[in-house]
């Protein structure tokens, strides 16, 4: 029967007889095989059940998607193009096409840019973008939707800031800041918006279960992300920006800070949104190091 539902659903040019002779299950195994070749050829699609897969220890490791294969056999038997029970209905009712397909990229890449010219919506959409991310769902009205997002911003889920000039890295990530005592002054080296919203997202996924992390996200907003020199102000750490050199993805990579001296990495369940105002002509430019690690939409 779900074998038969498959096929109809599909619309394959297939009729499996239930009347257990060798070549009818030679037919549905094939079936399966066909399905298992579509299903490794989508990079995307296998992409996400790898990192599911590593996020999750007890999981079968699963080498050759054969049960991924079965999982998808069974979802098209029973839920696809089922009005009342679609995944994909389902987010565009809690959701502008716009956002979800932005939340798709994002979560895919880790890094997107939302660019256009003034009064696009660029700034509240990323408000819409980052509780899609957080929550699954956007609420329907704009004043739902600043209330929620400020619920995540003091519970330290979500971060902001706006990029100029003058930032540098120092202000970003970290840096050594005066701080007065009475009559004398000590240096202290003190957290950037950046490193606190990583530090604040691996402390997160200690404090829930190895299946919950990926389900437990954290997002930083960059406002006008082109108007600062990204280059300087990220530093080395452009490199801990790409999805599979994060902690626990296919090849982590951890930096020594310069100031503190401490290791840092970036983890999976934190999401940077960009904005960029793209008619600024005196803005800098965003170059290729960065252009290769962000998704622009």
């Amino acid at each position: 029967g779900e074998y038969r539902a498959v096929i109809e659903k599909l619309g394959l040019d297939l009729h499996l007889k239930q009347n257990g002779k060798a070549e009818e299950m030679v037919k549905g195994y094939n079936l399966y095989n066909r399905l298992h070749d579509r299903l490794k050829a989508d990079a995307d699609c296998l992409a996400k059940i790898r990192e599911h897969l590593a996020a999750n220890e007890k999981l079968y490791a699963d080498s050759e998607l054969r049960t991924a294969t079965i999982d998808l056999g069974f979802w098209i038997s029973r839920y696809f193009n089922s009005v009342e029970k679609s995944l994909y209905l389902k987010k565009e009712i809690t959701m502008t096409t716009f956002i979800s397909e932005a939340a798709e990229l994002l979560r895919g890449k880790k890094n997107l840019i939302l660019q256009g010219a003034p009064g696009t919506g660029k700034t509240y959409n990323t408000a819409a973008l980052a509780l899609a991310i957080i929550d699954g769902t956007v609420p329907e009205t704009h004043d739902e939707v600043m209330a929620r997002y400020e619920e995540l911003r003091k519970e330290n889920r979500i971060g902001f800031t706006t990029f100029h000039q003058s930032m540098d890295y120092e202000d970003f990530i970290e840096g050594i800041k005066p701080l007065q005592e009475g009559d004398t002054v000590r240096y202290v080296v003190e957290d950037g918006i950046f490193k606190r919203m990583c530090n604040a997202a691996i402390i997160s996924q200690k404090e829930v279960s190895v299946g919950d992390m990926l389900e437990h996200p954290f997002v930083l907003i960059i406002d006008e992300i082109n108007r600062g020199n990204v280059s300087k102000i990220f530093g080395e750490l452009i490199t801990l920006l790409e999805k599979d050199k994060r902690l626990g993805d296919a090849h982590p990579v951890t930096l020594t800070l310069p100031y503190s001296k401490t290791s840092f990495s970036v983890p999976q369940n934190l999401y940077i949104i960009g904005t960029m105002n793209t008619t600024d002509r005196s803005t800098g430019t965003i170059d290729y190091a960065i252009r290769r690690r962000f998704r622009f939409l």
